[in-house]
């Protein structure tokens, strides 16, 4: 009699289980693209190929007027020609000051968006340029993304910071990631007191503003972009920044495309 084949049988359930792991990957990129407008056109290609392996994108400082509506379809028209199917869509420009627009595009054939994004204007009182909110469905499960770009340094960002309980208060059901610059350091203590509603910076002391001349061989200045993720409901694999800069002769010339490198963020 023969014996059953149970170590075939094992790796091929196994096998079974890492291309369905695989599957559910998502690969979010958040970028503040400095002033972003059609003046930019000849570097839009270089930005779909920084991020064509994304499934969601994240984008702050698209300019209020057309121009940044066409920057965004003319990104999204290049990111077309990798033979994947993308959709975008930018936000009404924010209502306090320093306004701007956010925008989002995203791959069809992996994730779906799930209604309208909407500008948080509960926020509206305590953050100038209010998050920019979407849902999206990935295989089957769901991600409340939210969009922000808070007030410089000098402007004291944190007490922005310090209100964004607010959504996780708001929409306690959903899976929360809140993307973005920050305009602060993940060490300051402000990210501490969001830890207690569940919200956790993805990346620690990473610097990703491009400093306008290296200082020996360091290029990065401040640790300002950051994704803060609800742990408990969502698993990281992976997160880090997209250095650009070795693309280019001088850093001079790497801040046209923008002053701040995207992030990253992988999660199961």
């Amino acid at each position: 009699m023969h014996q059953p084949r149970i170590g075939l049988k094992i790796i091929f359930i196994s096998s079974l289980f890492w291309n369905s792991y695989a599957f559910c990957q998502v690969k979010l990129v958040s970028w503040n693209i400095q002033n972003f407008g059609i003046q930019k056109k000849a570097k839009i290609g270089l930005m779909a190929s920084l991020i064509q392996d994304a499934d969601i994108v994240m984008i702050q400082e698209v300019q209020i007027d057309q121009d940044g509506i066409d920057a965004i379809e003319m990104l999204e028209l290049l990111l077309e020609k990798t033979g994947k199917n993308w959709n975008s869509v930018v936000s009404k420009p924010t209502n306090g000051r320093g306004t701007e627009c956010y925008a989002y595009l995203w791959k069809s054939s992996t994730v779906t968006l799930i209604g309208k994004p909407w500008l948080e204007s509960t926020l509206d009182y305590y953050i100038d340029r209010e998050p920019y909110m979407a849902r999206f469905m990935a295989k089957n499960k769901s991600l409340l993304l939210a969009n922000l770009h808070t007030v410089p340094k000098k402007k004291m960002p944190w007490l922005e910071i310090a209100e964004l309980d607010r959504l996780d208060n708001l929409y306690k059901k959903d899976n929360l990631i809140i993307a973005g610059d920050f305009n602060l350091s993940s060490t300051n203590s402000v990210f501490e007191e969001l830890k207690y509603h569940g919200l956790y910076p993805a990346l620690n002391n990473l610097k990703t503003t491009i400093k306008m001349e290296p200082k020996g061989t360091e290029k990065f200045a401040n640790d300002y972009d950051n994704f803060l993720v609800e742990k408990a409901q969502i698993k990281i694999l992976k997160s880090g920044r997209i250095d650009f800069t070795k693309k280019f002769p001088t850093l001079k010339e790497a801040r046209k495309v923008s002053d701040h490198l995207p992030v990253y963020l992988l999660l199961n």
